[in-house]
């Protein structure tokens, strides 16, 4: 990418598992402005070279300072930080795509391919967009933009884990299920207030036909934000290796 622009850029969530790698890759650029907005009880540190602005969300006289000037705002607000948290951290650490690693327990949807990206390449995606000049970048105003790392199955997903564990399928205890059987029931446990039920159900919409999971004929290429393909495999054995 020859042609870059300069932007003063205001990022909410900058310290997360999503903003973190974000402010990364915007300050990778070097010709980026980066402003993070961050709340009084935070204990959030940044990057050097970040301007920090700290005040409540709720201000809004706080927030018309703090954004004034700034030609960009991302918003990249943790899952556990909306006001409806679901507290599925451990949940998160022991399953990957309802693929239980440690006690080698599967559950497979029967459903179509879905887009999915790696947190660390949601920055890489979106530095190199912020970083065109007006008069590239002002072809997607007004527009949603699509990015995308792969257009996998959950049985691509799982073929790769047992590729990355190292086992066979024999050793796992699988259980088949169709999208609607898995989202009816996650409507189910959501009526029951189980709060995993909409992370269930989520991931059970992913997998149905038409659902909005396969937005590749959308997705932005690498090529055009001049990054490499990642190899899927290896994403998945690292997963997996930090799981067990």
């Amino acid at each position: 990418m020859a042609d870059k622009q300069s932007r003063k850029i205001a990022i909410v969530g900058g310290s997360g598992s999503v903003g973190s790698p974000t402010v990364e890759a915007l300050l990778s650029h070097g010709i980026h402005t980066v402003t993070a907005i961050s709340r009084s009880e935070s204990t959030a540190t940044f990057p050097s070279g970040v301007t920090v602005k700290i005040g409540s969300y709720n201000d809004e006289e706080f927030l018309v300072v703090a954004l004034r000037g700034q030609d960009v705002l991302i918003l990249q607000l943790e899952f556990m930080a909306l006001d409806s948290q679901i507290r599925c951290e451990s949940w998160c650490t022991k399953s990957f795509m309802s693929l239980n690693i440690k006690t080698r327990k599967a559950k497979l949807l029967d459903g179509v391919k879905f887009n999915t990206s790696i947190l660390s390449k949601l920055g890489k995606f979106l530095a190199p967009l912020l970083s065109l000049p007006d008069s590239k970048l002002s072809a997607f105003k007004n527009d949603f933009v699509y990015f995308s790392s792969f257009l996998v199955s959950q049985r691509d997903v799982f073929d790769s884990v047992l590729s990355g564990t190292g086992t066979k399928e024999s050793d796992w205890a699988i259980e088949s299920d169709s999208p609607d059987k898995a989202a009816d029931a996650a409507k189910e446990a959501i009526r029951q207030g189980n709060e995993m039920g909409n992370v269930n159900s989520l991931f059970a919409t992913l997998s149905m036909v038409g659902d909005g999971g396969d937005y590749e004929a959308k997705v932005m290429g690498n090529d055009f934000l001049g990054l490499e393909q990642e190899d899927f495999d290896k994403v998945v054995k690292d997963l997996v290796e930090k799981m067990e």
